[in-house]
This record gives C-alpha cells, sequence and structure tokens, in this order.
C-alpha cells in the first residue's frame, strides 16, 4: 500500500494544498521557506516512528490565527486517515483521529473471506489456525473496524457474525462521502525520515532505521494466547484500575466536592493511552576485526554516504523480505545531495531509483541536476503566494520537460551541466537536436542531462574555433568525448561554415573524428535518413494521438514522391512534408512537433525503424556508463 496523496488545512503556510504522490519516488522542491520542511512534517504526523507533534506556533497565521488544523492522508487502497488539532483560548492542542474505509472494499473483502473458510474450521477458536491465509486476512480486517485484534479463544464462527453485523450496522458520518465508513483501525505507518545529518552519520542511520521502532514493535506486539497486544493487556488493566479509583471517587470524594459546590457532582475519568511509550535509546558502534571502535568522525563525506546507502539498501531488502505486517512504509531524503558533487548526486539517484521500485521515497532537494534525472511527472514544486498580510504556499505538478527548463530558471539556477557532461554533443541545427533529445527519453526512459549529455547547437556558437580550445585547454574536457552531427549537405550551405570551422580546431587538438563524427540523412538532411514509410507512419500516428484530421494529401504515396524529388532537387524535404501536411489543424513544425513524433515512433521499434547512424550515435553516447 502506498501513499496516494496528503491534504493539508491550516498548517503554517500551508493554507489549503493537496499533493499527490507517484508510487515509486516524488520530489519536492522549492524555494527556502517554501513550504517543503512543513510538508514534510504533515506526514510524519502520521508515523509510528517519531511522529511530529504539532504545536501552537504551527497553527496558520493570517490577519487572525487559526485554531484547528486538518490533515487528511490518502492511500492508494482508498482509505483515508484525517487527523484534526484544535487550538483553545489557553493555548492547549487536543487532537481527534478518524480512519474511513470504502466500504464496498472492505465488503468486497469481507465475503473472499468467507467463502474460503472451510466450514469445518467454523467452529474452531482463532488460535488454532494461525497459519490459515484467509483466518490471517479475517484478522486484518476485524482489527480496521474494531480497532484491536480478535480473542484467540473467539470462535471463527463468531468472529465472522460480528464483522458482518459490523457492516450492517456501521454509520455512515462522512455526508459528503457515503461510500465510506468510519473504524477505529490505528494504521501501522512507517516513515523513516534521514536528513543530510543523518545521511552523514552511519551510526544516527542505524538509529533511525533499525533501533527507533523497536518500542512501536513492541507495544504492538500479541503478548498472549488471546492475541491481545501489549498495548491493549496495558490498557485493559489501566481501564481496571480506574475504574476502581472512579468508584472509590464517587462514593467518598464527589460528596465532598458536591457538598464544596452546592450541587450533585459526579467524577468521570478516561485512559488516554499515548502511541509508543516505550522509549528506547541505544548507543551504537562499529568494531574493527581487532576489537578497536571504527569513528566516522574523520572520514570523508564519500566513506559516510556510502556506507549509510548500504545500510539502507540492507534496510530495504529487510522489509521486502519480512513478514511483518506493516500497512505503509515510506523512506523520506531530505536534501540528501547537499555538498555531493554532480557525479556523486548522479549515483545517489540512480540507487533511490532502484529503491523506489519496491518502497515509496519522497525527496527534497535544490540541485539542477537532481531536477534533470527525474521525470517530470515525479517532480513537485512549491512556491509562496503572497495574499493580503498572509503568505500561502501553491502546489505546481511538472508534466512537461519543458515546465523543468522555465522553472529551473524561475528558481534562479542556471544550466551549468556543460561543466559536468561526461559527453558533448554539437549539432548542426535545432530540429536534429530536439530528435536526439526525444529519442533517448523514449529509448532509455532518461533524459540526456540524466546521464549528463549535454548537447550544444554549432549554429549558436559565436567563436567555434575559441570555444574548441576553451573546451579543451582550459577546462580539460577529454577531447574523446566531444561528438558532433551534421548534415549529409555540410558543404554545400554557407550557415555550416561555423561547424566546420569547430571540426577544424578539434582535429588539430587530435580529436578523433572517425569516432566522434557522424553525417545524418542519406541526401540532405536528417530527415532523409529515414524510410518514406517511417516518416509517413510517425506523422501519422502523432496526429491520431492528439486528435487530429490526417490531411488528404498526407498519404504514403505522396511522401514517397517528395523523398524522390528530394534526391536530385534543390529542395528540401522537410518543405515539401510541411506542404503535404496543408489543411491539418495542427500545424508541421520540423524543429519541434515532426522531430517528436518521428523519435516517438521509432522508439517503439527502434532496432528496425531507426538509420544505422543514428543507431551508431546512441551506442556512442551509452559508452562508459
Amino acid at each position: 500500500m502506498k501513499l496516494k496523496s496528503l491534504r493539508i488545512k491550516n498548517f503554517r503556510s500551508l493554507k489549503d494544498v493537496k499533493v499527490n504522490f507517484e508510487e515509486d519516488l516524488t520530489c519536492i522542491i522549492g524555494e527556502n521557506d517554501a513550504g517543503k520542511t512543513s510538508l514534510l512534517n504533515c506526514i510524519m504526523m502520521f508515523s509510528d516512528i517519531d511522529p511530529y507533534n504539532v504545536k501552537p506556533d504551527d497553527f496558520h497565521k493570517t490577519m487572525k490565527q487559526s485554531k484547528e488544523i486538518e490533515v487528511k492522508l490518502e492511500l492508494s487502497d482508498g482509505t483515508q486517515i484525517l487527523k484534526k488539532y484544535k487550538l483553545n483560548d489557553e493555548n492547549r492542542i487536543s487532537q481527534e483521529t478518524k480512519t474511513y474505509y470504502l466500504k464496498s472494499q472492505i465488503q468486497k473483502e469481507f465475503e473472499k473471506i468467507r467463502n474460503e473458510i472451510d466450514q469445518e474450521y467454523e467452529s474452531k477458536p482463532l488460535q488454532e489456525l494461525n497459519n490459515n491465509n484467509a483466518v490471517e486476512r479475517l484478522k486484518i480486517l476485524y482489527r480496521k473496524l474494531f480497532g484491536q485484534n480478535p480473542r484467540g479463544n473467539s470462535r471463527i464462527y463468531k468472529i465472522l457474525e460480528d464483522v458482518e453485523q459490523k457492516l450492517v450496522n456501521v454509520e455512515q458520518k462522512l455526508v459528503e462521502a457515503p461510500e465510506l465508513i468510519e473504524t477505529q483501525n490505528e494504521h501501522r505507518i512507517y516513515v523513516y525520515y534521514l536528513d543530510n545529518r543523518t545521511i552523514e552519520n552511519p551510526s544516527e542511520t542505524i538509529r533511525t532505521l533499525f533501533l527507533k521502532d523497536i518500542g512501536k514493535d513492541i507495544w504492538y506486539a500479541q503478548i498472549n494466547e488471546q492475541g491481545k497486544t501489549l498495548k491493549e493487556v496495558i490498557v485493559e488493566k489501566l481501564n481496571e484500575l480506574k475504574n476502581r479509583k472512579e468508584k472509590g471517587f464517587n462514593e467518598n470524594l464527589s460528596q465532598k466536592v458536591s457538598e464544596f459546590l452546592g450541587e450533585n457532582i459526579k467524577i468521570k475519568t478516561d485512559i488516554i493511552p499515548k502511541e509508543s511509550p516505550i522509549g528506547t535509546e541505544m548507543k551504537v558502534e562499529f568494531i574493527d576485526e581487532k576489537g578497536n571502535i571504527v569513528s566516522f568522525e574523520n572520514r570523508g563525506d564519500g566513506t559516510k554516504r556510502r556506507t549509510t546507502m548500504a545500510l539502507v539498501e540492507f534496510k530495504l531488502q529487510e522489509a521486502n523480505t519480512s513478514s511483518e505486517e506493516k500497512d505503509i512504509t515510506i523512506f523520506i531524503f531530505d536534501e540528501p545531495d547537499t555538498h555531493l558533487h554532480v557525479k556523486a548526486q548522479r549515483k545517489l539517484i540512480k540507487k533511490l531509483k532502484e529503491y523506489s521500485q519496491n518502497k515509496q521515497i519522497i525527496l527534497t532537494t535544490h540541485s539542477p541536476f537532481i531536477i534533470n534525472l527525474l521525470k517530470p511527472n515525479q517532480i513537485r514544486a512549491l512556491f509562496l503566494d503572497k495574499k493580503g498580510k498572509g503568505l500561502y504556499t501553491k502546489v505546481l505538478s511538472i508534466e512537461k520537460d519543458e515546465q523543468v527548463n522555465k522553472l529551473l530558471h524561475e528558481l534562479g539556477i542556471e544550466n551549468t551541466l556543460l561543466f559536468f557532461a561526461r559527453k558533448i554533443v554539437i549539432t548542426e541545427e535545432k530540429s536534429f537536436k530536439q530528435f536526439l533529445h526525444y529519442l533517448y527519453y523514449y529509448c532509455y526512459n532518461m533524459r540526456l542531462h540524466g546521464d549528463l549529455i549535454h548537447i550544444i547547437e554549432g549554429q549558436g556558437v559565436h567563436d567555434p574555433p575559441r570555444f574548441a580550445r576553451v573546451l579543451i585547454d582550459e577546462l580539460k574536457y577529454d577531447k574523446d568525448n566531444i561528438i558532433v552531427v551534421v548534415d549529409k549537405d555540410i558543404n554545400d550551405h554557407p550557415a555550416s561554415e561555423k561547424i566546420k570551422e569547430l571540426i577544424e580546431e578539434l582535429e588539430s587538438k587530435g580529436w578523433n573524428k572517425s569516432k566522434n563524427y557522424f553525417e545524418m540523412g542519406k541526401y540532405k538532411e536528417f530527415e532523409d535518413a529515414f524510410e518514406p514509410e517511417t516518416i509517413y507512419k510517425a506523422w501519422k500516428t502523432y496526429l491520431e494521438k492528439n486528435r487530429k484530421n490526417i490531411p488528404k494529401e498526407w498519404t504514403l504515396d505522396k511522401v514517397k514522391a517528395a523523398y524522390e524529388k528530394c534526391k536530385t532537387g534543390d529542395c528540401k524535404l522537410r518543405e515539401m512534408l510541411k506542404n503535404l501536411n496543408k489543411g491539418c489543424r495542427l500545424g508541421f513544425d520540423h524543429t519541434e512537433k515532426f522531430p517528436k513524433a518521428l523519435a516517438e515512433y521509432c522508439s517503439e521499434e527502434w532496432e528496425t525503424r531507426l538509420p544505422d547512424e543514428i543507431k551508431r550515435l546512441l551506442e556512442r553516447l551509452k559508452e562508459d556508463l
């Protein structure tokens, strides 16, 4: 089960926001004080490990301080957990937690369980059927509805009756959502929070990942044959003591109070058990083969982080193989990239992506490199919006690659990937630059920046020879990692003089042209490197996906005719294709839309649809990864 969304009202600058989370990895970005920490605090309110305790200063302040904080967590199965915090005039905070399940889902699961339990088992006590799958699921369902485990000596038929009666009589308290039912269940939500301080301290990492939840585990451990947890036994004993005390109060003390006040007074008490009151403070040491304590204090940050990531990896493996029931497990990495070189950041994100295949990860960062390593849909950007005298956080979900670059600019982050690039690709024109961006993403599910590959449009370089000298002589960039891509007709256009000057300068520096020089196109430009059928189907498929009409002139025969004409004539294929698209409600843009259409179509069967020269270029880009 995964965290699906979080709705927050009146918590600091989070006046009224909803954040949706990806099932694998979600990255939270934003300027300082935009609300990133507040968002993480709200997640930690639901954690069984170090839950965040709301303070009076956390209530949203405008002209008048809000008196109620509301945080609603929704899980991937439709379950909702609502926490309300109220601030009274004495500055004291009261808390209320409610859990809601989808009634249809509970009923469906109950019917399935009842059908799977053999009739011969129904008269047996629960404790004799602990290894039965359907019975184990019945116990979970019972706990969801009643907030506690069924007694171990309860007969199965009685547990089934109790659940069925509960479903029949359940009171639906959410008027706006009658499909939900309120229960007394307490979810076990484990949130492991690792900030930069923890990540750089392996001993603290061990405490966070492996030791902090010990008290909670003991609190919920079943300790007798009836299946009761330690919490249930202690609360039961406390209630017995409370009832005796209350009886004594009302037999003796209340009479004195009544005489003093002049009215009949009863004294009532309630037990409010704390969440995991069992404290654990454990010392963690690393010991070498000789029995000496290994100190990480003077070790490099890289060593500390590698050790930490090994511990995280082990914890994830443990979580995936453990039979222990945990409703939801989340790992939060709060700005883990601090002080990390870009190459180390790349390795870090590669690891986190691997981890997120099995467990949900939430990440915060200020790093432009990490933003570029992620899919756009994994990014949530937080911005502060000032209205009147109040500050309000707004959330933006990134859907398109173009938004990432715009977002980086808005955050004041300049693109410095050129300095850290693993490979630099210099293209003659924008069309192929856009095509390569899309093709790489569709083929490898990774943007070029994510693999530290930077593309430069050659015509935009003002002084090509100087650029080559700076790159190789001053920046000490490896000349074997500079790749040049040109059109077939490079020698026929004056506009190509700059790129030719660049190539000459690179060759003078010992650049390996045979390995790093690529000519695209059979006759003139990169578009005519593709078969006519590929061009025809790529654009047709793109129009269909965008629900646009197919022009009458856009036929395979017409595309073939244009292709043949361009072999010998002065015309360019892209211009003729643009004419064939006339009458379509979507314009033929050879610098953006058509490169994207071509890349998307070819990536589906790239071994057969891509020209050999482009496949060779992709192989070159993937070298040394």
